[in-house]
């Protein structure tokens, strides 16, 4: 039965990036990241790889892929929330015991991974070390096995356009109401956001309306969607904060 150190998975993407995660000085057993150097010739390179405690005990390569996957969406999702623009990364190959496996395509199953049979002792630890290293880390810890971040950090991952920031804000409202958090807004930002978005992600151009009833009638100021991010991105982070607060700090 393989444990965790006999997984590989090579990573491409933001070298800088996985360069300041490897330098952070720690590690979690949910993501552990190292490269970064080329030993024969005592030199840096962009070559970098991680293993995850979710594959110990596996010894199916296809669903080792999948886990990697489902890792990588959340980390990238987790980036994309700081920033719109960020570079995801992808999965190169994936070595088992030093051997290339077969190369499998993603089948996205949207289901949370949960909490690995750790102790809440080790978890502690291991969140310790996640914050210790970036806040990213953290977020995909959580998500892991909390519905309300794992869908947040999933949408921030599929879809960053007008549509799905529409959708992830629907969906902070939703679980603010659930757990009675009242999230940090600027309401008139949130006016300017929701009719930017209905009018460029929902009507288009199908409109009862001509273009001079629409300019007497929009007296609202058009948001761009780098102000539609930050205004999303600021909510998220707002209900985050409150929803673990013991954990996120942003």
């Amino acid at each position: 039965m393989s444990s965790q150190a006999d997984w590989e998975v090579m990573l491409t993407g933001n070298a800088p990036d996985l360069r300041s995660l490897c330098n952070a000085g720690l590690g979690t057993a949910y993501f552990r990241i190292w490269g970064g150097i080329d030993h024969m010739n005592d030199c840096p390179n962009d070559e970098y790889s991680f293993n995850s405690i979710f594959f110990d005990g596996e010894d199916d390569p296809n669903l080792v892929w999948q886990i990697s996957y489902e890792l990588l969406s959340l980390l990238n999702g987790a980036s994309k929330l700081f920033s719109r623009g960020a570079r995801e990364l992808k999965i190169y190959k994936v070595l088992q015991g030093g051997k290339e496996t077969d190369y499998q395509d993603a089948m996205l199953p949207l289901c949370l991974l949960g909490r690995p049979p750790i102790s809440a002792y080790k978890w502690n630890d291991e969140m310790a070390a996640a914050l210790g290293m970036s806040q990213r880390l953290a977020l995909l810890i959580l998500a892991t096995e909390n519905e309300d971040v794992y869908m947040l950090i999933k949408q921030f991952a599929l879809n960053n356009s007008w549509s799905g920031y529409y959708r992830i804000m629907e969906t902070i409202d939703s679980h603010a109401r659930i757990k009675n958090i009242n999230v940090n807004e600027d309401k008139k930002v949130r006016e300017s956001f929701t009719f930017t978005a209905n009018n460029f992600s929902v009507t288009k151009f199908d409109s009862r309306h001509g273009f001079k009833d629409k300019v007497k009638t929009s007296k609202m100021a058009v948001m761009s969607i780098d102000q539609a991010h930050d205004f999303i991105a600021g909510i998220c982070k707002s209900y985050l904060e409150k929803a673990y607060p013991q954990y996120l700090k942003f």
